[in-house]
Formats: C-alpha cells, sequence, structure tokens
C-alpha cells in the first residue's frame, strides 16, 4: 500500500495485490480510508445485528403462456408432479417425465427412470434429450419434486442426506454437461419453510433442500436456482396450488424463494431479527441438566437466564471452568462427559458451614457445563489455589477421585507408609502426590513385594 497523504482521519493511498510469485493480480488507486467512531464501530443495537428469513405476499405478475418451451419435470409418478406435468402440457408445453428408479431407463416417449443418486445415469438422460432434439436447446426448465413430498410425514436426518444425494447427482450432471444455455433448476418441497401462522413445523428434510439450494445457487449461477415450497401434508397438492406453481413457472421470475399457500404466493426477503430477550428478561437454556447463561455485553443488550435458589445442604457456583473426562473429544455438549468444575460460592443453603459466599471451590458434579451449576455441598470442596481455573479444571477429573481415596477413605497422615499400586494414570499419579503432600511415605514396591497391609481399591474408570 502506498499512501498517499493524510489529513485529520482520512487516508488516501493506492493498493496493489499480488502473488506469492510476485506477480500483479489486483491494483486499486485513490481508496479512502476513514476512521470509525468508536460507536459506529461497534454498529447498530444488537437486535440489528441479525437477520432472518420474512415471507410478505407478493402477487405473481400475468404469467405468458404464449412461447413454447422444453420442461423436464422428475418426481414419483402418480404424483404432484404428475399433475403439474399435466398442467403444462394443457398450456401447450412440452413435457419430459422422469420418475425415480434404480438405473436410466427409457420407458417410453417423453418417460424416463433415472437414478437420481448417480451423476451418471443423469448424464445418460440428457444425451437422450440432446439426441431427440434435433440440434435445438434440448431443455428450457427442470421441475424436481421433492422425492417424499407428499408423504406428509417430516424426515429424519437420513432422510435429509438421501434427499440431498439426488439433487447433488443432477447438478454435477447438468455442471458438466455443454450447454449453450443451462436450463433453469426449480426445487419443490413442501412445508420446508414456516411461512404464515396455520403453518405446522417445517419439514428439516425438506429445508435441508433448501440450504443445499442456496449453496447451489450461489456456486452454479447459471442454473438460476429457484426454490417453491407448497404447503404441506398428505396427498397430492390442491387443484389451487397446481394453478398457481403452474403460472409461477410459466411466468420465469427473477425471484428466487417462493411459498405458496394455496392461491397466496409469498416471497422470500431478508429483514432484522429480534433478539429473544433484553436486560432483565428470563431465558432458559438446558445444558447438561442446568440452566445456561447466554450474555451478550455490547450496547447494553444482556440476556440472563433463572438461577435456582440451593436448598437445604446444597450450593450454588458460579462456574469459571468446567473438567471432562478424558477421551470425549466431541464438542457437542450432549456428547461430553462433564466430571467437576472450578468457580466460586454464590449462595449457600441452610446447614452448609464449611462453605461461604465468595469462596474459590472445586467441585464433582456431570452438571457443570454451565454459567452456574447448584448442587449437594458434599461434593464441593474449598480450593487455596490461585492457578487459572482452566489449569485447575484439567486436573479435576484425578483429583476429586484421588482425594477421595487418599483423603477420605484411607485417611492418609503424616509418617503414614502408603503403597499405591496401579498403572500409570493421572489418578494414580495424583493420589502419590496427595498422600506425599500429607507427609506419609510412599512406597515404591510392586503389590508382590508387599507385607500385611490395609487395603483400599480405587479405581479411576480407565479399563484394565
Amino acid at each position: 500500500m502506498r499512501l498517499r497523504d493524510a489529513v485529520g482521519d482520512t487516508l488516501h493511498a493506492d493498493v496493489t495485490i499480488e502473488s506469492e510469485g510476485g506477480e500483479r493480480v489486483a491494483e486499486l488507486r485513490g481508496i479512502v480510508l476513514r476512521a470509525l467512531a468508536p460507536a459506529a464501530a461497534i454498529g447498530a443495537p444488537g437486535d440489528e445485528w441479525l437477520l432472518r428469513l420474512a415471507w410478505s405476499q407478493r402477487p405473481l405478475e400475468e404469467a405468458s403462456h404464449e412461447s413454447r418451451r422444453h420442461w423436464l419435470v422428475f418426481g414419483e409418478e402418480a404424483s404432484s408432479a404428475a399433475e403439474v406435468a399435466e398442467a403444462l402440457e394443457r398450456e401447450g408445453q412440452r413435457v419430459t417425465r422422469a420418475s425415480p428408479g434404480s438405473c436410466f431407463e427409457l420407458l417410453q416417449a417423453a418417460r424416463l427412470r433415472v437414478a437420481q443418486n448417480d451423476s451418471h445415469s443423469w448424464d445418460q438422460l440428457f444425451a437422450a434429450l440432446t439426441k431427440s432434439a434435433d440440434g435445438a436447446e434440448p431443455l428450457d426448465g427442470i421441475v424436481y419434486f421433492d422425492a417424499s413430498a407428499d408423504s406428509g410425514e417430516p424426515g429424519d436426518a437420513e432422510e435429509a442426506v438421501a434427499r440431498c444425494a439426488g439433487v447433488l447427482g443432477l447438478v454435477q450432471a447438468l455442471s458438466s454437461a455443454d450447454w449453450r444455455e443451462p436450463p433453469r433448476l426449480w426445487l419443490v418441497t413442501r412445508g420446508a419453510q414456516h411461512v404464515t401462522g396455520v403453518d405446522t413445523d417445517a419439514d428439516p428434510a425438506a429445508a435441508s433442500l433448501w440450504g443445499l439450494a442456496r449453496v447451489i445457487a450461489m456456486e452454479h449461477a447459471e442454473l438460476r436456482c429457484t426454490r417453491i415450497d407448497v404447503s404441506r401434508g398428505p396427498g397430492k397438492l390442491a387443484e389451487s396450488e397446481v394453478r398457481a406453481l403452474t403460472d409461477e413457472l410459466l411466468a420465469s421470475e427473477r425471484e428466487e424463494q417462493i411459498a405458496l399457500r394455496r392461491a397466496t404466493r409469498y416471497v422470500g426477503r431478508l429483514s432484522r431479527a429480534q433478539l429473544p430477550g433484553r436486560e432483565g428478561d428470563v431465558v432458559r437454556i438446558g445444558v447438561a441438566g442446568a440452566d445456561r447463561a447466554v450474555l451478550a455485553g455490547a450496547n447494553g443488550v444482556s440476556l440472563t437466564c433463572q438461577r435456582r435458589a440451593p436448598g437445604a445442604g446444597e450450593v450454588a457456583i458460579d462456574v469459571e471452568a468446567s473438567a471432562r473426562t478424558p477421551g470425549t473429544s466431541s464438542l457437542r455438549a450432549e456428547a461430553v462427559t462433564i466430571c467437576g468444575c472450578v468457580g466460586h460460592v454464590a449462595a449457600v443453603g441452610a446447614g452448609v458451614e464449611h462453605l461461604c459466599v465468595g469462596q474459590r471451590v472445586v467441585a464433582w458434579t456431570e452438571g457443570a457445563a454451565a454459567s452456574f451449576v447448584t448442587l449437594t455441598a458434599w461434593r464441593v470442596a474449598r480450593c487455596s489455589s490461585t492457578s487459572p481455573a482452566p489449569q485447575l479444571a484439567a486436573t479435576l477429573y484425578a483429583l476429586l477421585p484421588a482425594w477421595q481415596a487418599v483423603v477420605d477413605e484411607a485417611r492418609v497422615r503424616a509418617g503414614d507408609a502408603v503403597a499405591i499400586v496401579g498403572a500409570t494414570t493421572p489418578v494414580v499419579e495424583m493420589a502419590r502426590s496427595l498422600a506425599q503432600s500429607a507427609g506419609a511415605r510412599v512406597l515404591d514396591a510392586d503389590a508382590d513385594e508387599l507385607e500385611v497391609l490395609d487395603v483400599l481399591f480405587v479405581s479411576d474408570g480407565a479399563p484394565p
């Protein structure tokens, strides 16, 4: 960057961008850089940071039925796809119908089967259409109906993957084909979007197709990928929606996100999203059985959640860091086994005398993946260490069982001779350190060399 001049908080500069090999790839001249005030840098209040997809009614301009185009309509036989294909034919359009099968198969004129997950099967279909086009463009538009659209039942994660795989096979074939002008791709789903107040919950499997379609629209703009969502429900579409969907196809508007609810047409637009709460509002988020706080401190916006007051014999802790057991590397909260936490006492219940508010403590509990936790007092111990909380939490899974074995159960004292036998695990090493700290003499001997001793068996949960 070459600085031209600087006046106050404004810079004028020229910028040259080069590759690693020194080749100039871009040059920007006369850039003006102006410092922002702190408030402007932060931005608008929190509820203006987030955007959501909102639906607004917008009637369709009159469809043009004059030009005759060639459509490929893909969907199950005797389904809503077949009804739309018939409606297009009644409007004088040329329609080729394709239905899912195990491989490419030419059934009869303008009727085919295709293995939707297999891009090679789609290649064969496009080759057959090109051969029959006699030099004309083989396709103007492809209408792909979600294979399970008429079932009315929401799909699970496995079904979502299968549905997306079908569209992916089609797009791969479309992108590799030699088109003068690629056909426009229309994806038709049922109940993928929550549009009106009377809509039932959206179908996650159908919604996943919308996510894939947004990627297609970005990476393959030439396909002009358009999503149309119609009402969810078992059986075929209502006659009004078949008519509305047919008109939408023939109009060929530039809209890419459309929802049809009976005869009413909605289009998707980004709008400001409201945060779920403001300062003082109560929000409950369950994580591992505990309430978890969610905080956003910019511009005074904060979300808090309800804390359960400790009952008799209980302690409430503000958690600084949580500890997980070894081997749980997943970041998903439900997959991580939490074994304890480090924090400060926020409140004590009746009968708790060994702890007081403000003390730093360690605790053994599976509910500590939270901003605060309430648990029975016997699981909590004072902590005099000033080490960082994450460092302390990392030792908890070994410290707590070792402490229970050496201090609470064996009651090791200064002058005792202690043999701690076992594989070299963090729990065993921690137990030896605790015994030495208590002033005991830790024997360095194998189990078969020891004479009669009191034996306490301790397991760290690791496989033998």
